[in-house]
């Protein structure tokens, strides 16, 4: 029994302590209620500023004006091509050579996009574009200096060289030109039967009552005009360039321009023999 009492003792003893603690009781000064729980913040702390920043201003960029491509002329430069002699020729020759190496090497070929039809497919568009552009130039370049250093015959005017270029073109035909010559009209300049010099006009007929003969192959005009007709034709025929040759200072009838020029009685005299159209004019 004693034991019961104790225990409700205790319990109610509990009961008055929690409650205590949870009441909200009111402010004796101002009847507001009052949380048991003291306020420990500090009376005096000023509430928190908050400062107000200036966004930067933003900077406007300005667009970059990219300078027009200046691509070379190729209709020009190529045209030019045609008319430069051969010394510039070669040197041309050498440096679009080393042009066309330039872009077709695999390190650098990627420049030239391609596996693209146009530039514009790439990032690199202007770059790409002057690429192509260097290379198609170089590369007509490159092929017309060939083609003119190749089959380009240029004018000489020493009948020893000139019998040595034409052993390119008529194979085996420059020892017989230059026998044949030995003892015909020499190896020196053009010269009549007999050793005189052209002085502008055709002498005519000679002793012999036929057109006077002449030159280091001493050809009679009669026998050399059809001859050189043919080997003209043979020549353009096997893509050959054949120049312009003119008249000697002494002047004269321009239809004897070839028949007075090293140049022309070598490559008439090599093309008779090459194609076994000498017959016997020099009949040892």
């Amino acid at each position: 029994m004693k034991a019961i009492v104790a225990l409700t003792a205790l319990l109610a003893t509990f009961v008055l302590v929690g409650t205590a603690v949870g009441r909200i009781d009111p402010d004796p000064e101002t009847g507001n209620p009052v949380s048991a729980v003291p306020n420990t913040a500090p009376s005096n702390v000023a509430p928190p500023q908050v400062r107000a920043v200036k966004p930067k201003p933003v900077r406007k960029t300005e667009s970059v004006k990219v300078r027009p491509l200046v691509l070379p002329d190729f209709d020009k430069l190529t045209s030019k091509m045609w008319k430069v002699d051969r010394r510039t020729l070669s040197r041309q020759y050498r440096l679009s050579s080393n042009v066309v190496q330039f872009w077709t090497n695999p390190d650098h070929r990627w420049l030239l996009a391609p596996r693209q039809a146009k530039c514009w497919d790439v990032p690199w568009q202007r770059t790409c574009t002057v690429a192509r552009a260097s290379f198609k130039l170089h590369s007509a370049l490159k092929d017309i200096a060939k083609e003119r250093l190749d089959h380009e015959i240029p004018l000489i005017n020493d009948w020893r060289t000139a019998v040595s270029w034409v052993q390119r073109i008529y194979p085996g035909t420059e020892s017989w030109m230059l026998s044949i010559s030995d003892r015909e009209g020499g190896w020196g300049p053009w010269v009549w039967y007999g050793g005189r010099t052209w002085s502008g006009y055709h002498v005519g007929n000679d002793f012999l009552g036929a057109d006077t003969v002449g030159g280091w192959m001493q050809f009679r005009y009669s026998t050399f005009a059809p001859y050189w007709r043919g080997a003209q034709k043979d020549l353009r025929r096997r893509g050959y360039l054949i120049p312009q040759i003119p008249m000697p200072a002494a002047g004269g009838p321009s239809e004897y321009a070839a028949w007075l020029s090293p140049l022309g009685q070598a490559l008439t005299a090599g093309y008779m023999r090459y194609y076994g159209k000498d017959g016997c004019h020099w009949c040892l």
